[in-house]
């Protein structure tokens, strides 16, 4: 507790230096992600896997994004770390998502709270997928399609493959290759 200038006791918010916090607060956003992409994944691709947490797989893709979170800045950390709990459980869209940062009055463009939310909702439907394809033991690698309105970048990826969970280029193992990327990868199911 803290003294505020009136001399009473507050409380200090908790520290986000450490990455701790964020990570907790997102882990839930990524559960739910993980768990449609599994859905997708047996809607799309028939692959017969259930969405279980206690899967190796999707505990490795969860652990690998709440790790990833921690390149956001940390003033923007203390931003959105309010919003990510609710977002979860919820279930906001990424635009609900964003929409919520704005209106907390934080300092932030309409632009950089979108691109915020686009690009951890692509990273968890990413990581999902793929720990959807290892749990099926059927799917050998990845196929990258680029998305509406792709960069160059995703351009020359776009039909490339990847054995499942490599790269497609150097630091690149699925989108999002970059903020706001909206390509995804298919399976390439083994015969």
């Amino acid at each position: 507790m803290n003294p505020n200038h009136n001399g009473h006791a507050t409380k200090k918010a908790p520290a986000l230096d450490s990455g701790d916090t964020i990570e907790r607060l997102m882990r839930p956003y990524y559960v739910q992600l993980a768990k449609l992409a599994f859905d997708d994944a047996n809607a799309d691709h028939g692959l017969g896997v259930a969405f279980d947490l206690d899967n190796p797989y999707v505990q490795t893709a969860i652990d690998h994004l709440a790790k990833q979170v921690r390149n956001v800045t940390e003033t923007t950390k203390q931003q959105i770390a309010d919003m990510t709990g609710r977002a979860a459980a919820e279930g906001w869209s990424t635009e609900q998502l964003a929409r919520q940062i704005r209106q907390l009055g934080v300092d932030m463009s309409r632009s950089r709270s979108l691109t915020i939310a686009r690009t951890e909702s692509a990273s968890g439907y990413t990581q999902g997928s793929i720990s959807a394809y290892q749990a099926s033991g059927v799917v050998s690698g990845t196929t990258w399609l680029m998305g509406p309105d792709s960069c160059a970048i995703c351009q020359a990826l776009d039909g490339s493959t990847a054995d499942l969970g490599g790269e497609f280029a150097d630091g690149i193992s699925g989108p999002p290759a970059h903020p706001r990327c909206t390509c995804v990868l298919v399976p390439i199911i083994a015969e």
